[in-house]
């Protein structure tokens, strides 16, 4: 990418940024999510010092997650799935 700053050019790079080699997801699908500033601000700053990008780091994430007997994370501490739903 090519920024321009006064008279002059600069070429603009993802510092340190390592992209994974074309070809190499396995299925790859594109998702769209939509998160918290903070959260968003996060996910960057952890890729950023890991040298990755964010999809790579999003997908470490959820790869390195222990799993409980039912499937959901064992860190998660909100039960909202446990709750009855209201009947009326």
């Amino acid at each position: 990418m090519t920024r321009i700053y006064g008279t002059g050019t600069a070429r603009v790079t993802s510092m340190g940024v390592t992209r994974r080699p074309r070809g190499s997801l396995r299925e790859p699908v594109k998702v769209a999510l939509t998160f918290e500033g903070p959260a968003s601000r996060r996910l960057t700053a952890m890729a950023h010092a890991a040298g990755i990008t964010r999809s790579e780091m999003a997908q470490w994430l959820i790869d390195s997650e222990e799993l409980d007997a039912s499937g959901a994370p064992k860190r998660w501490t909100d039960k909202r799935h446990d709750e009855e739903l209201p009947t009326s």
